[in-house]
């Protein structure tokens, strides 16, 4: 078949299928193979074929190695393998599922297979299912790794490492000595490390009872010299976030994605988070997910000036019960004098952010210093809250910068009386807005198409919800002087 590009393969053949396609590799044009399952434990000459055939198709770029089911292969796959990977053209090696734990030889040889691939850029280990890999496997890779071309290592399966020093020390050497690499993607258990690395992401770790795994891993954070990317998700001990306080300063990342993080009831760790995120020099885009204590918030607001975060987002937050920590968190906005785009939740219940009345209250207090010219609010609770409604209208209205503007949420009929008696101050551009309950509501409509009508500098409009009669009669009898078409 010439036009053969992607082929799928499961089951189980006969041992003339491997020595036909090893025969016959350098013609096929397969660019992608998946192999979902094989059984060929006890099948020396079609794990040699199979092997061969791997490696002689000139057109292959892209293998995968198991997916739901396990892959079993002998020794003689992976010795095959060896010896020819010089002439593989594979760039991207997914391997799913593998259990190699009491086969050093086989181990080994799939090591020296990853390393002496001369266009292997992207390796995966693992990905939800389970790679298991004798420590012979780490030892030869750690010896081989200034020869390896590969430049994205995803490690996502649960192989638990914390009880096997060498192995440790062997992936950390592997990682480091590998001049090619730029993005790395860890899951499981920390070890030390230090390379390269410009982009890392560290899921499903928990180190909250190991302080030394803890205070090793701030500093490797902080001390890689290209680390730009930073992406954590995990349980860290108190001794993470004060090591990476004391020396975030010599940090360089300058993107920091924290996910579902809990430090809700530890303020010494969430004083220290903060001190992290504000001394960092290069710090421009933050993203956080979980619950922080009220000290995060205060510090926060205490260190805003230093901070040089242009982009925030706040993915989840609950601080509808805590005064303090929203009218820190509106500080801690305002403050910022670097800060242009602000995301405040993300549309599901459990991405949202719910705030007190205090924060409403003081980002309208304090809206005029604001640098923010982008800003996307999912808003919670606000249709029985009067007060705040009245507040956010007026923080948008005075930001002197803002001309982007996202907004979903119900809110009361406040907001849009408000917003239409000063709707002629907004600097907005550019308006998306959602809105439910509308429909019954014909003050509110009303009052929504007097502020449309009435922004000055609005070029760009997009409504989503379902309106009152009242909004279009209203619209119609204002249309000569929207700078829009509603």
């Amino acid at each position: 078949m010439p036009y053969l590009k992607n082929l799928i393969l499961g089951g189980h053949y006969h041992a003339d299928f491997y020595s036909s396609s090893s025969s016959m590799a350098s013609s096929a044009k397969i660019e992608t193979l998946h192999i979902l399952s094989l059984d060929l434990t006890k099948r020396p000459f079609a794990s040699r074929g199979f092997a061969q055939f791997i490696c002689k198709m000139s057109s292959l770029k892209s293998l995968t190695l198991g997916e739901g089911d396990e892959i079993f292969l002998h020794d003689d796959f992976y010795s095959s393998s060896s010896s020819m990977a010089s002439s593989a053209k594979i760039e991207t090696l997914n391997i799913l599922s593998l259990d190699l734990t009491k086969r050093p030889s086989a181990s080994r040889d799939l090591a020296q297979f990853i390393c002496k691939m001369p266009r292997l850029k992207s390796l995966t280990l693992g990905e939800g299912d389970e790679v298991f890999l004798h420590d012979d496997f780490y030892s030869s890779s750690s010896s081989m790794a200034s020869s390896a071309k590969v430049e994205t290592l995803n490690i996502r399966n649960n192989e638990d490492l914390s009880e096997r020093p060498s192995a440790s020390r062997d992936l950390a050497q592997f990682i480091c000595n590998m001049l090619h690499l730029k993005d790395l993607s860890l899951k499981g258990h920390i070890i030390l490390l230090s390379l390269q690395i410009e982009t890392l992401t560290i899921s499903f770790v928990d180190v909250s009872v190991r302080p030394y795994a803890s205070r090793d891993l701030a500093q490797f954070i902080c001390k890689v010299p290209h680390l730009k990317n930073l992406s954590l998700g995990g349980q860290y001990h108190d001794d993470f976030y004060s090591t990476s306080s004391s020396i975030a300063s010599s940090a360089k990342i300058k993107t920091l994605n924290i996910r579902y993080a809990d430090v809700s009831e530890r303020p010494y760790a969430s004083r220290d988070l903060a001190q992290f995120i504000c001394k960092m020099p290069h710090l421009t885009n933050l993203s956080l997910d979980g619950q922080h204590h009220d000290d995060f918030f205060s510090t926060s607001s205490s260190m805003a000036s230093s901070a040089k975060i242009e982009t925030l987002e706040i993915r989840s937050e609950d601080l509808h019960g805590r005064p303090s920590a929203s009218r820190d968190l509106a500080q801690f906005i305002c403050k910022m004098s670097h800060l242009k785009d602000l995301t405040l939740g993300r549309g599901s219940y459990m991405h949202r952010v719910s705030l007190h009345d205090d924060f409403y209250s003081t980002s309208s207090s304090m809206a005029s210093s604001a640098k923010i010219e982008t800003l996307y609010f999912h808003s919670w609770g606000l249709s029985e809250l009067p007060c705040a409604s009245r507040d956010l209208v007026q923080f948008i209205c005075k930001m002197p910068h803002l001309k982007k503007l996202s907004l979903e949420g119900q809110y009361h009929d406040d907001f849009y009386s408000t917003w239409s008696s000063i709707a002629s101050s907004a600097k907005i551009e550019t308006l998306y807005f959602h809105s439910w309950g509308l429909s019954e509501l014909p003050c509110a409509s009303r009052d929504l198409a007097q502020f449309l009508c009435k922004m000055p500098h609005l070029k760009e409009l997009t409504l989503h919800g379902q309106r009152h009669d009242d909004f279009y009669s209203t619209s119609s009898s204002m249309a000569s002087s929207a700078k829009v078409l509603i």
